[in-house]
């Protein structure tokens, strides 16, 4: 049986067909690079996954756009478990986050991009980036990629850590004097279409600090802003950025209505997890495949033990001493869970485990499925239900819903 993966980052491939849409994450991906890029969504619907779909679309549609960082699907943010002494205070503030997540975009950008500059151009650059108090590591990289020789491709995240390890005062001086320079830098010579996907900062900055609420929603908040205003700023630049709901809500900005325009709030409707969780089995188990034989396919290892011990369990707490399960004649039966000695045997394992008697009862199992399905319709039952999808209404495709309508399995 296989393992069904919840990480979208930790994915081997990017499959069209597994992606369960609305209307709004439709228009996100079909908008190209000029609309939404801020992704807010509660812990689990899905913003990895949409960002991959995004990235994988600007790829194939915009050929002329250069992507960071360069050989991942998205910047994974991983932090220093110990950030410098005395930033801790520092990074109670949004202000801290957004200056420091503005200047650690520009910089990683401004390494990542094929710049083609004249002599007098390079040699500006040079000028600015030696006023620019930032870290000597960044900066003399910085000089090689406006020299067009060697440098690292950093992921802005990368260039974020190298600020969180320095010291307090160098910080705050790549604040007052550095910022200015690097974002005149990045507004000047990223001129043409550029793509940043920055992605689960909110766990990187909830692992280091776990119980610092304060910490944890201004990171992420201030990592949206800057994102917002890099992206407003030069307009050949789109910075794709993932912060939680949870977080959000605690978003009080002047530009807070301007921002929203930029942003989608992953939301689903019970249709859209519905489609999104039949999606989930056909992808992992294929028991909606028609090809699919039910025999071979169908059978689910211990899960008619599971039930009775789940049952059991709940009858122990309520004091009852008796369990049913619906089981049909043993005549039909396809699987080894589904005979009267596997609940016989059963029935004598939980009474053991237990400490006292319980009794198993399978009331149906005098009937087949057509003659359950009869008296179904006799005593005026509607809605019976079959089907391995999930879906409210049966897929009419699987091997469940193949024999339920009597086709040949």
């Amino acid at each position: 049986m296989p393992t069904w993966n919840t990480d979208a980052q930790l994915a081997d491939s990017i499959d069209e067909r597994f992606l369960a849409t609305n209307p709004q994450i439709d228009n996100f991906l079909s908008d190209g690079v000029h609309g939404k890029f801020l992704l807010v969504a509660a812990k689990g619907m899905g913003k990895t996954l949409l960002l991959r779909h995004k990235r994988k679309q600007i790829e194939q549609t915009r050929k002329d756009y250069f992507l960071v960082p360069r050989n991942a699907t998205a910047d994974y943010v991983n932090l220093p478990a110990s950030p410098s002494k005395g930033l801790i205070k520092l990074m109670q503030a949004k202000q801290f986050w957004e200056d420091i997540w503005t200047i650690s975009i520009a910089i990683s950008v401004l390494l990542n991009f094929p710049h083609e500059l004249s002599e007098a151009e390079r040699d500006s650059a040079l000028n600015e980036i030696k006023r620019a108090d930032i870290p000597s590591e960044l900066a003399q990289e910085m000089v090689s990629a406006f020299s067009k020789r060697f440098t690292l491709q950093r992921s802005p995240s990368s260039v974020l850590n190298i600020f969180l390890q320095s010291p307090g005062k160098a910080i705050e001086k790549a604040r007052s004097r550095g910022l200015q320079v690097v974002t005149e830098l990045f507004n000047k010579y990223i001129s043409s279409g550029c793509a940043v996907f920055i992605d689960s900062f909110d766990h990187a900055i909830g692992k280091v600090f776990p119980d610092n609420l304060d910490i944890w929603c201004n990171g992420q908040l201030g990592l949206l802003k800057a994102a917002w205003e890099l992206s407003r700023h030069n307009r050949h630049v789109k910075i794709y950025a993932t912060i939680r709901q949870e977080a959000f809500a605690y978003f009080d900005d002047p530009e807070i209505n301007n921002i929203k325009g930029s942003m989608l709030l992953i939301e689903y409707s019970k249709d859209d997890l519905e489609a999104i969780f039949a999606k989930a089995i056909d992808h992992y188990e294929g028991i909606t495949d028609p090809n699919k034989h039910i025999l071979e396919d169908a059978f689910l290892p211990c899960r008619n033990l599971m039930f009775l011990t789940v049952g059991a369990a709940y009858a122990f707490q309520c004091g009852a001493s008796t369990l049913g399960i619906g089981l049909l004649d043993e005549a039909y039966h396809l699987f080894p869970d589904q005979t009267r000695n596997f609940l016989t045997d059963t029935e004598a394992l939980l009474s053991q485990s237990l400490g006292k008697p319980i009794k198993l009862v399978a009331p149906l199992m005098s009937f087949s499925k057509a003659d359950v399905l009869e008296i179904a319709k006799a005593r005026s039952i509607n809605g019976t239900y079959s089907c391995h999808a999930g879906t409210e209404k049966p897929c009419g495709v699987c091997i469940a819903c193949r024999e339920y309508i009597g086709l040949e399995i």
